[in-house]
């Protein structure tokens, strides 16, 4: 009598470790290097009492949120970076602990920036524009990861994942906005207060429909089917 099993060359693969798969958490810290440290470096300024100007009262005068929100998207951007590659999935224990702290910091950073959003003094350069696409894509945020935990606490993984990874999408926007500013400067020169807006909500945007490509693509994959199957003993 034989047994039979799949025998696929994505399992062929995965069976033997694989540098390629630090290329996606490579890439995504890098992408997050920027605004988590940012965050960090306003959380430092504000916890040992920098210096006050014009330009960054408004962080002195919620401090708590601000930190908040600093330290969240760092930890958020760094977790997640390692939560969506095959390599470091393979040990589901240190997936579970990371998840554990992705999500809550997923809500608070979305929370505290909303918070900001409505209660802080935002410079003149944000403008209503911009005002808007933070409300939407935080909310987006924030709806994302609750139905992440939902599909997780109904034991739906595939949809938990693709939640996770909407969440992630979103959060990482500012990263992608850092990367288009930089291009915007080098190719087109200075940036307007309307094409900052834009530039910002087009990040958001872009990250998200590469996440929905990125979704599309998996759940058209072939199924496994007879012909993939081989014998053992």
């Amino acid at each position: 009598m034989h047994r039979w099993k799949p025998s696929t060359s994505s399992q062929r693969r995965d069976a033997k470790p694989s540098r390629r798969h630090w290329v996606v958490p490579s890439l995504l810290l890098l992408l997050a290097a920027v605004p988590a440290l940012g965050g960090v470096y306003r959380a430092l300024h504000l916890s040992f009492g920098g210096e006050v100007t014009a330009a960054n009262q408004r962080f002195f005068d919620s401090p708590t949120a601000v930190t908040l929100h600093g330290i969240s998207c760092a930890l958020f951007a760094f977790l997640g970076a390692f939560q969506f590659s095959a390599g470091p999935r393979r040990k589901p224990k240190r997936h579970r602990i990371r998840g554990a702290l992705f999500m809550p910091s997923a809500l608070v950073a979305a929370i505290t920036g909303l918070w900001m959003e409505a209660f802080q003094e935002l410079p003149a350069h944000d403008g209503d524009l911009l005002s808007l696409f933070r409300v939407v894509f935080g909310l987006g945020m924030i709806a994302c990861t609750l139905l992440g935990i939902r599909a997780l606490l109904r034991r739906e993984f595939a949809q938990h994942g693709a939640w996770m990874m909407r969440t992630y999408a979103i959060g990482m926007g500012a990263g992608t906005q850092v990367v288009m500013f930089i291009l915007w400067a080098l190719f087109m020169g200075p940036i307007s207060l309307t094409e900052r807006a834009y530039l910002m909500g087009a990040s958001w945007a872009i990250n998200v429909i590469f996440v929905e490509w990125i979704l599309i693509r998996k759940n058209r994959r072939t199924p496994i089917s007879l012909k993939t199957l081989k014998p053992i003993s």
